[in-house]
């Protein structure tokens, strides 16, 4: 904390100065609350920072999933256990698994998340995981075509309509390149 604070044992009592270390320590991201206080002494001024650290996450936990086990979803995030339990890095990491499932076709997956606090700053974060189901192709069609017709336009596309065989060949599969 004292990297970040400006000011100094000895400096003049600057209630801006104070409010700018406020911000500095806030934007370390580690401290859920934080209180500056100021006692008048002979002296001058003791000026004491009390800070509320934000929990720690004790275990990642995952809900619901079936597409993929526990350790390839957390393969893909970038919060582990330690880390300190922020609401933009879960957010991010949300945005992370949806993506996961995208890759694979769950484009309907929504992802919530729950915190179970514990004794001694630390918390449980659960994912939980509805996949949805996979989008296939049901039928492609063209509209305003007149020099080729729907059958030659479609030998030329990559993406074909789901067939009776999809569950070999992968047609029908939606990619949105």
């Amino acid at each position: 904390i004292e990297r970040y604070i400006k000011s100094k044992p000895g400096d003049v009592y600057l209630p801006s100065r104070l409010s700018n270390d406020l911000k500095s320590i806030y934007s370390m991201g580690y401290f859920a609350d934080i209180r500056i206080e100021a006692k008048d002494l002979p002296a001058g001024k003791r000026i004491t920072f009390q800070v509320k650290e934000k929990p720690t996450i004790r275990y990642l936990k995952f809900k619901r999933n079936r597409v993929y086990d526990d350790e390839e979803i957390e393969e893909a995030l970038n919060i582990k256990s330690g880390s300190i339990l922020n609401i933009f890095a879960i957010q991010n990491n949300i945005i992370r698994i949806e993506d996961l499932y995208k890759e694979k076709n769950y484009h309907n997956v929504a992802v919530q998340y729950e915190i179970e606090e514990l004794d001694n700053n630390q918390g449980d974060l659960r994912f939980i995981i509805k996949e949805g189901k996979k989008v296939k192709i049901e039928r492609i069609s063209f509209e305003g075509n007149v020099v080729y017709s729907e059958k030659e336009l479609k030998k030329i596309i990559k993406t074909n309509e789901r067939g009776a065989w999809t569950w070999l060949t992968g047609s029908g599969e939606l990619d949105k390149e």
